[in-house]
């Protein structure tokens, strides 16, 4: 008998004040999962890379699902907005930043997978 991985949602509004709220919650729930500090930390730059972008692309809310297995965790968002936009002066933009913290999918309606090592 296999066991299904823990799993921990969250749907916040997005106005930039939820921001914080998002960051405290995806790290908690990383704990709760067994994760490292360093995905941990990974995991709150994602959430608040994701949450931005949904901010700026003018989303209603924004819903996250952190689930892991023991071997690794995935994050994933609905309500992100397109991720092209650029980051400003910055040579790269949005989902080069987050590819290079996690494996990226993005599908087709817009929602975001995110997908990473449970260890350091």
């Amino acid at each position: 008998m296999t066991t299904a991985p823990e799993r921990h949602d969250l749907t916040v509004p997005a106005e930039p004040a939820m921001g914080a709220t998002l960051r405290v919650w995806v790290a908690e729930a990383g704990r709760t999962l067994g994760l490292g500090e360093a995905a941990i930390q990974d995991l709150r730059l994602l959430a608040s890379e994701l949450f931005a972008n949904g901010v700026v692309a003018g989303a209603d809310r924004l819903t996250l699902t952190l689930s892991g297995n023991g071997a690794g965790w995935e994050l994933a968002a609905e309500g992100v907005g397109p991720l092209d936009a650029d980051l400003g002066d910055l040579p790269i933009g949005r989902l080069d930043l987050l590819r290079s913290l996690a494996e990226v999918e993005v599908d087709a309606d817009g929602s975001v997978r995110c997908t990473g090592p449970a260890s350091d």
